[in-house]
């Protein structure tokens, strides 16, 4: 999530940067990355567009690292066919 942009045209919305390169775009203030990988850095930034057509420049930049995975709590073999754990 970011501040709202302002501008004489109006803001319509914003560009996502991932590591220098847009990967979405946002109507508002906030945007999920979806196609992140575990354990990974990554640099984001946003810039606006206006109503015009018009591009701002890029906000200052974030890193972000995204979380490890949980390790396994509970496996069984049930989800690949082999129910020899389980017993009557």
């Amino acid at each position: 999530a970011w501040t709202a942009a302002s501008d004489n045209v109006g803001v319509v919305g914003y560009d996502v940067l991932r590591d220098g390169t847009a990967v979405g775009t946002a109507s508002g203030t906030s945007w999920t990355d979806q196609t992140v990988s575990a354990g990974t850095l990554y640099r984001y930034a946003v810039r606006a567009k206006d109503a015009a057509g018009n591009v701002g420049p890029e906000s200052a930049p974030l890193d972000v690292t995204t979380a490890e995975p949980s390790p396994i709590l509970f496996e069984d073999g049930f989800e690949s066919g082999d129910l020899r754990a389980w017993t009557g």
